[in-house]
């Protein structure tokens, strides 16, 4: 099992190390020199763990930002159509009406209704086109009569 966790954070470095590459427009000569100074080898990929963070500091210093990692967070449902977008679809599932609690049955059902593929995707319009089918769905079923039960 560690094998495979450092296996995936070499390949991650790895990719850090490329993607910075691209970024400084680093030319094939430039870019083999800096790993021989910084790791003491001919390519990245012979180079330890260590030697990955190192040539990502000194990337750092040459100017490459890199990009803050996706987090939970950034995948959170934070503006107000969004929000209620997601409070009807639970709604749904509440009075049996969905069954799956996952939210890539409400992508699929936006996809249907847009064509978009994820719901932080949506314009305003497509947004509001979204909000008012599940709303006519939840008012067809009583969904949105009776108070959310506490579990």
């Amino acid at each position: 099992m560690a094998n495979l966790k450092i296996t995936a954070a070499r390949r991650n470095n790895l990719a850090k190390i490329h993607i910075a590459r691209k970024q400084l427009c680093l030319e094939d000569e430039d870019y083999r020199l800096i790993v021989k100074r910084v790791c003491g080898v001919e390519s990245a990929a012979d180079a330890d763990f260590a030697g990955h963070l190192q040539l990502l500091k000194e990337f750092k210093r040459l100017g490459w930002k890199p990009k803050p990692a996706k987090t939970a967070q950034a995948h959170s449902i934070k503006d107000p159509q969004s929000r209620r977008i997601r409070w009807l679809w639970l709604r749904l599932i509440e009075v049996g009406q969905v069954r799956s609690t996952e939210l890539s049955a409400l992508a699929s059902y936006v996809k249907r209704l847009t064509g978009v593929d994820r719901l932080e995707w949506l314009t305003a319009a497509q947004a509001h086109r979204v909000i008012g089918s599940l709303q006519q769905w939840a008012s067809r079923v009583g969904a949105l009569d009776e108070p959310l039960r506490k579990s």
